[in-house]
């Protein structure tokens, strides 16, 4: 079961710089089955993996908060919860340098028309 595990995780790998551009160019429905599958992947990855992963998504997603699209800025908001839940204390300092450009775009939407984004 580790070894299928293992091998799955290497193929993840192997598509993260195509969805990482994805995130970046993509149509707005790209973007968010692209969230939607690194959500459920990165729960699944040894907290060590996932953490390296969320630290170099972070700067990926924060350009979807001024989203014209209200689903597309939940999902990177609940994209965004779930990477700093799984970073660990090596990369902590690397995700608060991440963080400090999010915070004023953040908090801006506090006043979001969708409820759950404001949130």
């Amino acid at each position: 079961m580790e070894t299928l595990f293992f091998i799955k995780s290497i193929k993840f790998e192997a598509f993260l710089p195509s969805m990482m551009k994805i995130l970046e160019a993509g149509s707005e429905d790209e973007k968010m089955k692209i969230i939607e599958v690194f959500r459920n992947v990165l729960e699944h990855l040894k907290k060590s993996k996932a953490s390296s992963i969320a630290v170099a998504l972070v700067e990926k997603i924060l350009p979807l908060f001024d989203s014209e699209h209200g689903r597309l800025r939940e999902l990177s908001l609940w994209l965004l919860r779930d990477l700093l839940r799984s970073v660990v204390r090596r990369d902590e300092k690397k995700m608060r340098r991440q963080m400090r450009g999010a915070l004023i775009p953040l908090l801006f939407r506090v006043s979001d028309q969708l409820p759950s984004v404001a949130r």
